[in-house]
């Protein structure tokens, strides 16, 4: 320790003189920045700045989210072609519908839907139908898919990543969706909560079973699940609301093809909207694929406008 000019080491004193130290003049204090009332804003301009740039990172809105992923049994034994033609099914039944990919990975996704189209169908009821058309494919699958599938609304925030130059998402709707998905009772079902039930419109009335498992996190006592194949009534759909009979017309917003040209010509390079809107208009009822033994919508459009191994 040192003192005044001089040092103590152990129990034995020198001065700084004896050290070759020249010693301090008298009254001599040590130097002390004086505070710089710039260099203080210019700090707080930058503390403020890089506070505005983490805010400008992170994103919120309000929308509803599907979770699905695959089972761990299935995982183990599906090969690469089956895996391909889920993420196939996922992409085109994601279209009809107009939602989109947020995340994604080999075996799990995860799907938005930010607004509905324009009818009565909610955003609750669009991502609700898609769940069953992805679990009608996995089920009716010669050799079944084991797929859990989760829907929620609630908040959805994201930020981008600089670690991985992509966007990460996160809220209430994310995590909880992802929950439901995880813990669903069944496979090839789609887990709901009690509250978003109560947003169904479209929807409304299709019998949901009930689970009384409660999701973590939750203050309900069940949940919901909801068969692939189950469809509400025509009575029960009248009763809902006053709407056009056929889902996909309530889904999207496309005018009707032009009546000119061959067949070909007006399927050739069709979206899966397209193809729907295009079949409707032709009077074929739509809402009868994907029933029973019926192939799904998303399989017939590939046959005629993609592989071209069917024909109309």
């Amino acid at each position: 320790s040192s003192h005044f000019g001089s040092i103590f080491l152990g129990n034995t004193h020198f001065s700084l003189v004896d050290l070759g130290i020249p010693s301090r003049p008298e009254g001599y204090h040590y130097p002390c920045r004086p505070w710089n009332p710039l260099a203080i804003s210019s700090m707080m301009q930058s503390t403020t700045t890089s506070m505005e740039s983490v805010k400008s990172l992170q994103q919120q809105e309000r929308a509803c989210c599907l979770a699905w992923s695959l089972t761990r049994a299935t995982q183990t034994r599906i090969g690469s072609k089956q895996l391909r033609a889920l993420h196939d099914e996922v992409r085109s039944c994601a279209e009809l519908v107009g939602v989109d990919t947020i995340e994604v990975g080999a075996t799990h996704g995860l799907l938005i839907c930010r607004r509905a189209a324009k009818g009565l169908a909610t955003t609750v009821d669009t991502m609700v139908r898609l769940g069953q058309l992805i679990c009608r494919w996995a089920s009716s699958e010669e050799t079944e898919v084991g797929i859990r599938v989760g829907v929620h609304k609630g908040d959805v925030q994201w930020i981008d990543l600089p670690t991985a130059q992509i966007r990460g998402y996160f809220g209430s709707a994310v995590s909880m969706s992802k929950h439901l998905a995880d813990i669903s009772p069944k496979d090839s079902v789609v887990h709901i909560l009690p509250s978003t039930k109560q947003a169904l419109r479209v929807l409304e009335k299709v019998r949901f079973n009930v689970s009384t498992h409660s999701p973590v996190g939750t203050h309900f006592g069940s949940s919901y699940y909801l068969e692939p194949w189950v469809e509400a009534t025509v009575e029960e759909v009248e009763e809902s609301a006053h709407r056009e009979t056929i889902v996909v017309r309530a889904f999207t917003t496309l005018p009707l093809l032009p009546k000119d040209g061959t067949l070909w010509s007006k399927v050739a390079g069709m979206s899966v909207p397209e193809f729907a809107q295009f079949l409707n208009y032709a009077g074929i009822d739509i809402e009868q694929f994907n029933r029973g033994a019926a192939k799904s919508l998303a399989s017939f459009y590939r046959e005629i406008v993609v592989d071209k191994r069917s024909y109309l």
